[in-house]
Parts: C-alpha cells; sequence; structure tokens
C-alpha cells in the first residue's frame, strides 16, 4: 500500500518531494502497466512500483498485507517472496546499474525478524539469483545496527 511511505524516511528526504506526489506517481507507475489493486485498493506482496527522481530509480515494493483494522502484516516467507521478485524485476529492468537493499521485515511491516535475519534473507536470495542478473547488490545497513550483523565472506562496503 503506497500510504506506508509515509513512514519511510529515506524517500521522502532523498526525493525532495512530498508523501503525496511520490504516492500520485506510485498509482501512475502501477495504472501504466496494468497493474490494478484488489476491491479493498491494496496490492499483493511482491508489487513494485518504480520511480524515478533526478538519476536515480526507486523500487517500492510491497512487503505487508492488511487487515481489516489497516494494521500491517507481514512474514518472513511475504519478504522472501517480495526478495524474489524483485530480483526478477531488477534481471530485466536494472540495465546492469548497482541495487541497493535495505533491511526488511525488522520493522513497521510487523514481519518480525532481527537485523541477522533480514540480512541473511537478503543474500540468500541475492545469490541465489545473482546468476540472472548484470549489476551489483549492495544490502544498506543502517549504522546503529551494524556491529549487530555478522556480514561474513563477501567484501561488503559501508555507506
Amino acid at each position: 500500500d503506497s500510504t506506508d511511505s509515509e513512514n519511510d524516511p529515506f524517500v521522502g528526504k532523498k526525493s525532495k518531494i512530498n508523501i503525496k506526489d511520490i504516492e500520485a506517481r506510485v498509482q501512475e507507475d502501477l495504472h501504466s502497466r496494468g497493474i490494478i489493486p484488489d476491491s479493498r485498493g491494496l496490492y499483493p506482496i511482491g508489487t513494485i512500483a518504480t520511480l524515478d527522481f533526478s538519476n536515480s530509480c526507486f523500487y517500492l515494493i510491497s512487503i505487508s498485507e492488511f487487515d481489516k483494522y489497516n494494521h500491517a502484516t507481514s512474514s518472513k516467507e511475504y519478504i522472501e517472496r517480495a526478495l524474489n521478485i524483485l530480483w526478477d524485476h531488477y534481471r530485466y529492468n536494472g540495465q546492469g546499474y548497482e541495487i541497493y537493499v535495505p533491511l526488511m521485515g525488522t520493522g513497521l511491516s510487523r514481519a518480525n525478524l532481527g537485523f541477522q535475519e533480514s540480512f541473511d534473507l537478503i543474500k540468500k536470495t541475492a545469490l541465489q539469483k545473482e546468476k540472472t542478473f548484470l549489476g551489483k547488490v549492495n544490502i544498506v545497513i543502517h549504522n546503529d545496527v551494524i556491529n549487530d550483523i555478522d556480514i561474513g565472506g563477501r567484501v561488503y562496503e559501508l555507506l
């Protein structure tokens, strides 16, 4: 649900436009690609809206469902499904550019993943699909939690 973008301060800061503008652009993008919401106005897990802002392309992906009280609910399985859809989308639309993926499911989505579990899930799904796409996957980890995550193996850069 695009209204949940209010909870993502990165989108608001990076884009320098307000939430209503983002919501309108999400709806425009989805409509232009023939993606329509269900009878409740919601989109399935893994629905991706593509937004271009000043030389950056953002993929906004649905990772939660909403209950009758409009509370987000998610799970590890939903996050994994959304990530696999993201990698397939990136395969066809990434054009070799780097992709930056924040930890998912650790907060407002209510998937209740720990930071390490989220990192491991993103890493696992990306590695399973890495031979199918061009480009580099960067997992974004907030400085406040970097010491709580064992990144292991490959070299990862801190932003």
